[in-house]
């Protein structure tokens, strides 16, 4: 399995497991940038079971959101992506051992 491949299953395991979220659901210090031209930033703001919903801004101004699927993304984007799953799966089985006890 070639590593573009593991991460997209690693990815889509977590959120098959606890859920989609957003990047405001998890501790995280920065969302992953998908392209950055000029004033124009894109970046990847809610992650689901097939993609992730990106976010274009102009000067910090919000003018859209666009989907991205998992396989269109670069390997370096993945990476951070499962990084942040990895944080939200943390998060949520901590949560998990709260409410338990």
């Amino acid at each position: 399995m070639k590593k573009k491949e593991k991460l997209i299953n690693d990815i889509k395991s977590i959120i098959f497991n606890y859920g989609g979220f957003s990047i405001s659901d998890v501790e995280y210090e920065n969302s992953p940038v998908i392209s950055i031209d000029g004033k124009i930033n894109k970046i990847a703001e809610s992650f689901d079971i097939s993609g992730a919903y990106v976010t274009t801004y102009i000067n910090e101004i919000e003018i859209s959101e666009d989907y991205y699927f998992y396989e269109d993304l670069s390997t370096n984007i993945l990476v951070d992506i499962l990084s942040i799953c990895k944080s939200f799966c943390t998060d949520c089985e901590k949560t998990m051992k709260r409410c338990k006890s």
